[in-house]
């Protein structure tokens, strides 16, 4: 005798389903099941051909780049903010710094040319000469906003109220951790000595402190370079110590630094 298996009901497609039960009476399945942890997931804003995707502690993150969500319940204050390119203007009665363009190669290097007694001894990116082919690299390499790792923002100084190209002024190597980052700065010999350098130095670091979410900044200065000691000093930051760092240009490849802090 054969025995047969009784018909199994099929439970009917959820549009089915829904139009049986009344519209808006069923509600589907809210629980995603193959979901990776939130930890794995691919940060907002990375490459799309990122190998794999990148924790929020691993050493390949970027925490200025992809800074991590605050948690308002514990009072995290917000990562700081460190942009390839300059969004904002910055200006007093005696200076403007803005965001520096590829039209502005020809005046770069007439400045640095021009400077080339005074910058040479203390910058050895200057040389014996800059030619406008480095001034073409550099503005291409500060005016790209797409870089992986920004680790400079540049501002061209200009004078007032003629908006005279007078130098330039970054702010370089950011540390998220420590919520530090440096200025560096260089300013044509025919206007230097009537305060620009000051006044700019004084509104970048102004700006860094209160806007962009760093905690301290830092000059280092040749001791040789009285000019720019005096500069750092005028704007309101101290001296901290006498570093040393490596200079494979130099003969010995080492230079010892002054550094200026000043902190919130």
């Amino acid at each position: 005798m054969v025995r047969h298996r009784p018909h199994r009901h099929r439970r009917p497609h959820r549009r089915h389903r829904r139009k049986a039960r009344g519209t808006g009476l069923h509600r589907p399945r809210t629980r995603r099941r193959h979901l990776a942890p939130r930890a794995l997931l691919p940060l907002r804003g990375q490459p799309r051909d990122h190998p794999q995707p990148c924790r929020p502690d691993s050493p390949r993150h970027d925490p200025l780049r992809h800074p991590r969500r605050r948690n308002p319940a514990v009072n995290e204050p917000s990562p700081p903010r460190f942009r390839r390119v300059a969004d904002f203007l910055l200006s007093d009665p005696l200076v403007r710094l803005r965001p520096p363009q590829p039209t502005d190669n020809d005046e770069l290097c007439s400045a640095i040319n021009e400077s080339i007694a005074e910058m040479a001894p203390f910058l050895p990116w200057v040389g014996q000469g800059y030619s406008l082919e480095k001034g073409r690299i550099w503005l291409g390499d500060v005016c790209d906003d797409h870089h992986p790792a920004p680790q400079e923002i540049a501002f061209i100084i200009e004078q007032r109220p003629a908006n005279v190209f007078a130098g330039a002024i970054s702010l370089n190597n950011p540390d998220a951790t420590a919520r530090s980052v440096q200025i560096g700065y260089w300013m044509r010999t025919t206007l230097a000595g009537q305060g620009l350098m000051t006044a700019a130095v004084r509104l970048l670091t102004r700006h860094t402190l209160t806007t962009l979410g760093f905690t301290r900044v830092e000059i280092l200065a040749d001791p040789a370079n009285a000019a720019s000691c005096r500069v750092a000093e005028k704007a309101g930051l101290t001296f901290e110590c006498l570093i040393t760092r490596p200079a494979p240009e130099c003969n010995p490849p080492h230079r010892t630094l002054r550094r200026y802090v000043i902190t919130t």
